[in-house]
């Protein structure tokens, strides 16, 4: 009896878990990717706003 309640727990905490992270993730898709020797350049669009971050690393 104990053994089937620890299983039946364990399962719900596991599904709660998936069903926040899926819910958490953003949707985004890569517009621009530029790669040179010192500097990176990535334009990501969010799919569900329109929404347009650019991101710029430097060596």
């Amino acid at each position: 009896m104990i053994r089937r309640g620890w299983t039946t727990a364990l399962g719900s905490a596991y599904l709660a878990t998936a069903l926040v992270c899926a819910h958490g993730c953003e949707r985004k898709e890569r517009i621009v990717d530029i790669e040179t020797p010192r500097t990176e350049i990535e334009v990501d669009r969010d799919k569900s706003t329109g929404k347009v971050d650019v991101d710029i690393t430097r060596e």
